[in-house]
């Protein structure tokens, strides 16, 4: 189901595994909850999606880090 990114962090950000990292509402179904997102991992945000429409499967978000 699409919903619409309302992302919670900007470019530049640093992350931790667990930080909120937005979350997608539905505007086709409005009784539905949105979806909370979280990081996945931790570094500092380098590219973003914009609010848009997205599908599961989409790319939101790219993280760095140092190696």
């Amino acid at each position: 189901m699409r919903g619409l990114l309302e992302p919670g962090f900007a470019l530049g950000d640093m992350v931790k595994e667990g930080d909120p990292a937005g979350r997608i509402p539905f505007p086709e179904e409005p009784e539905r909850a949105p979806r909370e997102l979280a990081f996945a991992g931790a570094g500092v945000v380098v590219c973003r999606r914009v609010p848009s429409f997205v599908a599961p499967g989409d790319c939101l978000v790219h993280i760095a880090s140092d190696v």
